[in-house]
């Protein structure tokens, strides 16, 4: 049981992942915006992001 969770999650965190990537990207067109400064965006709550879960 816990592998089928385990394998779920990683599946979920991928699909998360490329959604996020691709709705960014979006975003960033939309906005003319330049790829960098989206990506910088995005690192920097992502990695933020632990901490206000917590």
């Amino acid at each position: 049981m816990e592998y089928l969770i385990l394998i779920l999650s990683l599946v979920g965190i991928v699909f998360g992942a490329d959604f996020l990537v691709a709705g960014a990207v979006s975003i960033a067109k939309r906005l003319k915006i330049s790829d960098f400064v989206i990506g910088a965006a995005i690192v920097g709550v992502g990695t933020s992001m632990p901490e206000l879960v917590v």
